[in-house]
């Protein structure tokens, strides 16, 4: 495992930008399964 510094920014449904779809349970479960 290589390990790296990274900033997550995400935009959550609570911002104008983002989709609807984009609760905090889905961000976690993507999150998941793109293995980070």
């Amino acid at each position: 495992m290589n390990w790296f510094r990274a900033d997550l920014h995400i935009h959550s449904v609570l911002s104008a930008c983002a989709s609807l779809e984009m609760s905090p349970r889905r961000i976690v479960t993507e999150a998941r399964r793109a293995g980070l």
